[in-house]
């Protein structure tokens, strides 16, 4: 059995919305969660939330010894994880293309949102990948608790399902959980923060070039991102179909 675990980063604040996470099997992230544990009792934090942890002074340490834990963290998560999966969407281009579409009418909440866009690309893409693994082995998905309502989640996931042609590999719910509680996602939680930041320096011009990125970085990753040409195909389709309609 392998499980993606994800989590966000952006919402409601700067220019790009994060969906980022890990795949592994169950047997790899139960022993992810177990040296998870024990580096955090040796850290001294009862969990890692990476935005907290950027701040000028988490839990005393200063900037130095803080990098030098989370280089330890990312190595773990390289150890034992399969790949890794992103979905950024720009706030300025979905804004442009899709937000404020006067032609979309209806109850359209999956364009008028970048998360529920996201998602669904970020599940497409990744039962789509699954479809063509040899192994052919079961995947459930499993999100950071308050990502999203579950009958948003739930309705994404059914209309996934319903579009891949082996829904007998995708576990039938999705399943929400606390990341104090469900240690794999304080992993998807460190990844996506940093996929975030290195897209915002290369907006400016920067490069975001740390020990803990540089490990994250070179783990196997699978891209589902959404460009703005690919918002604007969206757009059309949504908007040619709401025609047809009317003409019926």
């Amino acid at each position: 059995m392998l499980q993606i675990c994800i989590d966000e980063s952006g919402r409601g604040n700067g220019s790009v919305f994060v969906l980022a996470g890990f795949i592994a099997r169950v047997q790899n992230w139960e022993a992810l969660a177990d040296d998870w544990h024990t580096l955090l009792v040796k850290s001294k934090i009862k969990f890692l939330k990476t935005n907290q942890a950027m701040s000028d002074r988490f839990y005393g340490w200063p900037p130095s010894e803080r990098d030098k834990r989370l280089v330890e963290f990312a190595r773990l998560i390289r150890r034992y994880v399969k790949a890794s999966l992103t979905v950024l969407i720009d706030y300025d281009a979905f804004n442009r293309v899709l937000k404020f579409e006067q032609r979309i009418k209806g109850n359209q909440w999956f364009l008028k949102n970048p998360y529920e866009t996201a998602l669904w690309s970020l599940m497409g893409g990744a039962v789509a990948f699954l479809d063509g693994d040899p192994t052919q082995e079961k995947v459930e998905f499993i999100f950071d608790q308050g990502m999203s309502s579950p009958r948003k989640l739930e309705g994404i996931f059914r209309d996934v399902r319903k579009r891949t042609e082996r829904p007998d590999l995708i576990a039938k719910y999705p399943h929400c959980r606390d990341d104090k509680e469900f240690l794999p996602l304080q992993a998807a939680d460190l990844f996506a923060w940093h996929v975030r930041k290195v897209y915002e320096a290369s907006n400016v011009g920067h490069v975001y070039d740390t020990r803990t990125w540089n490990i994250l970085d070179s783990i196997e990753r699978l891209d589902f991102s959404i460009t703005e040409m690919e918002l604007r195909d969206v757009r059309e389709t949504v908007v040619a179909k709401q025609r047809a309609k009317s003409f019926i």
